[in-house]
Formats: C-alpha cells, sequence, structure tokens
C-alpha cells in the first residue's frame, strides 16, 4: 500500500468531531474523577453478592404513549447505556459498578420552594438513586439522582446551560430542525446498532410530539433551544 492510500485508509480509533467531548469539559470531568476515582476503584473490588438491587421494580407500560412503528428498545442495552462517569468513563461501566456496595436505603427527596407543602419524604424503592427521565428531551436533562426538587419563581440556571450556553439550551427537546452547532440532529443511531451502523431519522420530540408537543404552542423552538 503506498503511503497516500494509506494515510487515508479508516482505522477503527478513527471519531468525527461530533464524537469528541471539548476539552474543557474533558479537563473539568478528570477534576471531578481524581476527587471521587477511589470510590470507583474500591467499587470495582466489592464481592456480587454485595450488590444493590436492582430488579424486580414494579412497572407497566402506559398504552397512551405507545409509538406507532417503533420498536422499544430491549433493557439490557437500555441499562448499560449510560453517562454515568462517577462509576466509570465507559456506557455499560455504571451498570456493573454502581451496584456494588453503594448504599441506596434509606433514600429521601426534599420538596421545598414555591410550594404548599415542603417535606422531606423517605422513599423505599428498589434500584436507587431516583432518576428523571424526560423521554422527549435530551439525555443530559435527565437528572442521575434526584434528592431534592425545589419550585422556584424564575427560570433556574443549569449546569450544562452554564457551561455552553450556545449548545446546551435549557429546554433540550428533541428537535431534528435544530442543529447542535457541531453537528446535525436530523438523524440518530439507535442504541445498540453499534458505532458504525447506519442512522435514522431523528423524531420530533423524540415521537412524543401528539403527547407534548401543546406544551410548546406558540414558542420559537428555535431560540428556546
Amino acid at each position: 500500500m503506498d503511503t497516500a492510500r494509506k494515510d487515508y485508509a479508516h482505522r477503527p480509533w478513527d471519531l468525527p468531531d461530533s464524537a469528541a467531548t471539548p476539552e474543557p469539559y474533558y479537563l473539568r470531568r478528570r477534576e471531578f474523577l481524581r476527587v471521587f476515582g477511589l470510590g470507583v476503584a474500591a467499587s470495582a473490588f466489592l464481592p456480587l453478592t454485595s450488590q444493590a438491587a436492582s430488579t424486580g421494580f414494579p412497572d407497566a407500560l402506559n398504552a397512551g404513549y405507545k409509538l406507532d412503528g417503533v420498536k422499544i428498545t430491549p433493557e439490557d442495552l437500555v441499562t448499560s447505556y449510560n453517562n454515568f462517569y462517577e462509576w466509570g468513563l465507559a456506557k455499560d461501566q455504571p451498570k456493573e459498578l454502581a451496584n456494588r456496595g453503594w448504599k441506596t436505603r434509606p433514600w429521601s427527596i426534599e420538596i421545598s420552594g414555591l410550594c404548599a407543602n415542603p417535606r422531606k419524604m423517605d422513599v423505599d424503592q428498589n434500584g436507587a438513586p431516583i432518576r428523571v427521565v424526560i423521554p422527549w428531551k435530551y439525555g443530559f436533562k435527565s437528572a442521575r439522582w434526584l434528592a431534592k426538587i425545589e419550585f422556584l419563581a424564575e427560570q433556574p440556571k443549569t449546569l450544562w446551560n452554564q457551561l455552553a450556553p450556545n449548545e446546551y439550551g435549557f429546554y433540550a427537546n428533541v428537535n431534528p430542525n435544530v442543529d447542535h452547532p457541531r453537528w446535525s440532529q436530523k438523524s440518530e443511531r439507535v442504541i445498540g446498532a453499534g458505532f458504525f451502523s447506519g442512522k435514522q431519522a431523528t423524531l420530533m420530540f423524540n415521537g412524543y410530539e401528539k403527547q407534548v408537543g401543546h406544551l410548546y404552542a406558540g414558542m420559537d423552538l428555535r431560540k428556546n433551544f
């Protein structure tokens, strides 16, 4: 193989710019992981018998939110695709490492701010911590562990919105018509399909336009992204 062709040959470690974390965010994460790294490393050596409970949580699918023509992602793929850096940099590490010796009971949630009945509630649940999943928004809006809910009179500042306001809007609705500054959001890759697999068209509000579109009626979604 001549030198020119060899230089342009595909290499398995080559990644597009959209897959790379911007350097300022990466450096901040490194500092965070330096502080919490001991906990991650120690948890890897705990026996499997010390894992927290993670199965048996009662659940049921709401037929009203079933998306026509959309196949449900298998549970094993969903639970092994996480950005949870306290428990590992690879997306499949938190599923294993977070459950080793981490005390998840008791767990409480504090309700405060502009509400009629502020309180602190003990929550008996399986597979702590309690997380927030908003399916029509991008993943960075899903809180990884929920300990406090505070009702405010004005729109609060959020971590990613402050770090990079041109990239991470407050509303963070899945919208194929509003591109990320560094890549298009018109298409997406299905979890579990592999990095080099084909993509499919991104659905408005992640497919939940019928259910939640009215919440944003009249809003300029390019400005309020």
